[in-house]
């Protein structure tokens, strides 16, 4: 999936071409230093899947358009928390999604396929503040993703067989955070993250664009879009996908 290395290099890069201008001519003097500040942000996610899943040479490619991503969503929630002291903050990511797809048995013609992912990460990192001011802020971060993934893939007639597999592991992951202030009420946020590097997964990729509005100086709506990519492959086991697709979400602050 030579396209989505490039793609992540190209966002990445992106966020962080947006992102640092924004305060990079300030000192990253933190606010309130001494002080305790938490963030708690629930969302629902409407994500697709496409690539490939297989186990012992049974593989399964899948591939879900942007239209058809509520067809194959059967659950799918993210729980994000920060906690900050000055320039050194606490990340917390939690998603879960259930995800089920028919597609296409590469070098088979003819013979259908299903592939259903239930996929489970948490992502613990620690967060550095480089750049603050009154418009925004850019955090650096580093820390571990853990995954837990459960993956059934079934061929139809004539071959009439299925493949069942679970596996887990951790990742280094490393990556960007930024905000910035539109107006008295609202707001642009995101992120970009990298992780794998042969620890775990060959490699994986984390971005996220969020639009924000405040309904209170505690609590804002938030309506984002998420693309998680993993590449996994493990003996016969194969786990090359990007899962992506729309969310909306709570941001509580405390």
């Amino acid at each position: 999936m030579c396209s989505n290395a490039l793609a992540r290099t190209s966002l990445v890069t992106a966020l962080a071409i947006v992102l640092v201008p924004t305060a990079a001519a300030q000192s990253a003097v933190p606010a309130e230093p001494g002080q305790w500040h938490y963030r708690l942000t629930p969302y629902l996610w409407g994500a697709g899947l496409e690539g490939t899943v297989g186990k012992f040479g049974q593989r399964t490619h899948v591939d879900k358009g942007f239209g058809d991503i509520l067809d194959g969503l059967e659950l799918g929630g993210m729980l994000g928390f920060e906690a900050r002291r000055g320039q050194l903050g606490v990340l917390g990511d939690v998603l879960h999604v259930r995800l089920g797809e028919s597609g296409t048995v590469p070098g088979l013609p003819g013979v259908s396929a299903k592939a259903t992912t239930r996929t489970t990460t948490a992502l613990l990192a620690v967060q550095y503040r480089v750049a603050a001011d009154d418009r925004g802020y850019v955090d650096v971060l580093g820390g571990a993703r853990y995954w837990s993934l459960r993956a059934d893939v079934r061929l139809g007639a004539p071959a009439n067989i299925g493949a069942r597999d679970s596996e887990r592991w951790t990742d280094p992951v490393i990556g960007l955070q930024g905000l910035y202030h539109l107006g008295p009420r609202s707001y642009a946020m995101a992120w970009g993250m990298l992780g794998g590097f042969g620890v775990g997964a060959r490699s994986s990729s984390d971005l996220m664009a969020a639009l924000g509005y405040k309904l209170s100086d505690e609590l804002a709506v938030l309506l984002a879009y998420r693309r998680l990519a993993v590449d996994y492959r493990d003996g016969g086991f194969m786990f090359d996908v990007v899962q992506q697709g729309p969310a909306l979400g709570l941001d509580y602050r405390f």
